[in-house]
Parts: C-alpha cells; structure tokens; sequence
C-alpha cells in the first residue's frame, strides 16, 4: 500500500502545475524543479512586447532549453497563437543569463503564457519580465511582395512591426533579402524575427529566422532563408521589428528553389530583365549568329549593387543548333565595365564567327557578386568577310598574231633572208676576186723575175 501511494505521490509531483503573474519590471527568485511544469503569464496586447531574463548559476545547473515557447491568448480557454522566442545567451563569470523577446501579434490577445519544463533541478534561478506598452500603438507595415521587383524603404524603423510575405510552395525556400547602405552592424539586431507558414490562410508553425550577412563595396546585404517542408504551404510570412532605424532599405523576397544553373535561349536585341543574380548560379545565354558576325551581350545592372571596379570572366562557346547539348567551349575572356550614372554595363564585343556550320553562340559566367535589377541583351554586328590571299599570277601568254599580220611577217622575213644572202654572197665573192687577182699579179711578177734571170744568164 506504501509502494502505491509512493507512486501516487511522485505522479502528483510530475505533473505538479505552477502558476505565476508577471508585471513590468517585476522579478521573481523561484526554484525549478525537474518535472514540474512552470506557467508565468503576464497581460500583453498587440504589438506590445515582454522581454524575458532568466538567471541562474552554470556551474551548477544546466539549462537545456534554445527557445522559450509563448502562447496567446484571447480569454481564458485555448490559445489563438503559439510561437518559439530563441534565447540569447549572456555569460558573466559562473552566471548566465538566458533573454527571449517576444511581441504579440495578433489582435485579440489579451495576455500570454510561457512554459519552462526543467529536465534537471535548477535552484536559486532569477526570472525578471520587462513589459513594453507603447503610448501609441506600434504600426504594422504589410508588403507582398512580388518576385519581379525590389521595393524600397525610405526608413526602416524599429517604430514599425514589418510584415513581408510571399508565394512560397513545398520542397522550396523563402527568402528575404535586406540590402542596407551602411556598414554598422546594429542592422542585424532585431526585437523580433519569426516566419508564419500559412495554409490556406491558416497559420501553420512560425520559426525563429537565422540570417547570414555579406559585405559588398559599400551595401551590407541581410539574408533570412527558411526551407518550407510542409506540402500544404502556399506562402509564408517574415515578420521583423528592428532594433534600429535606418533609411534607404532595398527589399527583395522571392521563392528559392536552389538552381545550380540558369539557361536560356534569347532573340537578339531582347532584353530579359532579372530581379537578381547570385555567385552560386552559373548562367548561359545563347544567341543566334551568322558567319562573320560579332556576337555581343551587355548587362546593365542597378545602383543598388556598388563597387569601384570590376571584371567579370565570362566563358565563349559555339553551338552547331540551338541546344546547349551541342556546344563546345573555345575560349575565356573577361567582361569589361564602365559605369554611368544609373547602371553598370559589361560589354563583350570580341567574338567573330568564322565558321559555316556555327549558328549559336552562348555566354556563360557566373557572377563574382550579387546582382541587382539586371537587364540583359545580345546584338550582333554583321562584317564584311575577311578577304581571301589572291593566288600566285601565272604568267601572261604572248599575245599570237592575226591572219592579216602573218603574211607581212612572213614577207619581210623572206626579203631579209634574201639581203642577208646576197650581202654574204657579195663579201664571199669580193674576198674571192680579190685573192685571185693577188695570185695571177704575183704570177707575172715570177715570168718577169725568171725571164730577167734567164737574160742574164
């Protein structure tokens, strides 16, 4: 019987509820004991925020809770709303001190309730509860906003509890980019930060929303992405209340499906706009081209995005038909910028088709940063082809005589033969008188001699 109700005694123990009110500024010294389930409730309406502190000694104790869970109420049967509040963890020596904030949302709330549940004893604990009621009722600024365009906020002010939603479906991810002109780091600091997942118009979880920051020239670009896991959801909503005021916020939300690669098949002179680009995204673009033809893309690329100087490699390929399946990479080069007063322009002029059978061509790149409100278009200019070497000359025949000239050639050659002879004939002749006279002299001259010879003998 003694076992029985030691039993019975430890279930009422486990199941033990304690109930606490809370007021502003109010501080609680309590022991939580393991098992024990610990209420605290405080009267919270809309858009009024509570922040928690709960103190304890790390040495000792260990608590194991990442998020304090907060319920709405608006009497006092169900709740209407239940949300997660992350901790944030300060440590002074042995003393740790966990904070979740938290603002109520919704209109009928009258107060709210959260739970700790310890798994492990931890004695000696602090809970104190600052309670923010505003004089006047903080504004709520709702946005849809649209995948095709990037709104802009004048001021982004911890005065106001923003509310951004967008089309996100199953198996996708949602997310909300914050482009700020500054480079302090309050801008990270939210009062809240959470995402509604709605089916239908029904609410179905809301989630703390971690963010990743990256610097770019002078823009330091917020990043909240929440992977949407249920298949019922049809779109979500980012709700954030900065602890901070800054002007000239760039806004952007869109549907995120994680695409390694980006490629589409242009007509010349169009210009296909794009909201964004991003570093994890290679992009092909292809256009059509003749032969002897130069191919050219430029992008023109919003003043949200800054920098001093920058050269993009971008990757040339040619395509026997207008498929990506059918191209071959032959060369890389580099995008070459120059900036006017509202865009920056990349320019690639440099490509010349030479070869018959190419009748596409493809640019491919992926972007060495983010980049905004990009519009890009393709030209061509058509060259006159490059001229062929002229072969070797032959040489010129000479040119052969007409029927009429023949026969005066023919008559001249034969007079000029004729007068060649008969000047030889006239020396050989002359030559030979000449001789004979000198023999038959000589003759008369020996009579002569031998008959005076002969006289004196």
């Amino acid at each position: 019987m003694k076992v029985i109700f030691l039993i019975l005694e430890l279930s009422f123990i486990i199941s033990k509820e304690v109930e606490n009110w809370l007021t502003n500024e109010e501080t609680l010294d309590i022991n939580l004991l393991e098992y024990n389930n610990y209420n605290f409730y405080a009267n919270l309406e809309i858009n009024q925020r509570i922040t928690v502190f709960i103190t304890f000694d790390s040495e000792k104790y260990i608590f194991q809770d990442n998020s304090l869970t907060f319920y709405e109420f608006k009497d006092n049967n169900d709740y209407i709303l239940k949300s997660n509040a992350p901790f944030t963890k300060i440590k002074e020596g042995n003393i740790t001190t966990l904070v979740a904030v938290y603002i109520a949302s919704e209109l009928k709330t009258k107060f709210i309730d959260f739970k700790i549940t310890p798994s492990t004893n931890i004695r000696d604990a602090t809970i104190h509860v600052n309670i923010y009621k505003n004089n006047i009722p903080r504004k709520i600024v709702e946005t849809f906003l649209r995948e095709s365009e990037i709104i802009n906020l004048n001021e982004f002010s911890s005065l106001y509890f923003y509310k951004f939603k967008l089309t996100a479906g199953y198996n996708s991810k949602a997310r909300l980019e914050l482009i700020f002109d500054t480079k302090r780091h309050n801008y990270k600091n939210f009062y809240l930060s959470h995402i509604f997942e709605y089916q239908y118009n029904k609410i179905q979880k809301i989630l703390y929303l971690p963010n990743t920051v990256t610097k770019q020239g002078n823009k330091t670009i917020l990043t909240i992405s929440h992977p949407v896991a249920d298949a019922f959801t049809t779109s979500v909503v980012f709700q954030l209340v900065p602890s901070y005021s800054e002007n000239n916020v760039n806004i952007l939300g869109f549907e995120d499906k994680e695409k390694s690669e980006y490629k589409n098949i242009l007509f010349l002179d169009y210009s296909l706009k794009l909201t964004s680009m991003y570093p994890s995204i290679y992009y092909y673009i292809m256009y059509p081209i003749k032969t002897y033809q130069t191919d050219q893309i430029k992008l023109r690329i919003s003043n949200i995005t800054s920098f001093d100087y920058y050269s993009q490699p971008v990757d040339v390929y040619e395509c026997w038909y207008d498929s990506f399946g059918t191209c071959k990479k032959i060369k890389s080069q580099k995008f070459t910028m120059t900036k006017n007063n509202d865009s920056t322009i990349f320019l690639e002029s440099y490509y010349q088709n030479k070869n018959y059978s190419i009748n596409h061509i493809v640019f491919a790149f992926k972007p060495l940063y983010n980049f905004y409100d990009v519009a890009i278009t393709g030209s061509i200019r058509e060259n006159d082809p490059e001229p062929e070497p002229d072969p070797e000359p032959d040489p010129e025949p000479e040119p052969e005589p007409d029927s009429g000239s023949s026969g005066t050639v023919v008559l001249v050659s034969i007079i000029s033969s004729c007068i060649i002879i008969s000047i030889i004939v006239v020396v050989v002749l002359y030559f030979f008188i000449k001789k004979r006279r000198s023999k038959e002299i000589n003759f008369d001259k020996r009579n002569s001699i031998g008959n005076n010879f002969l006289l004196n003998e």
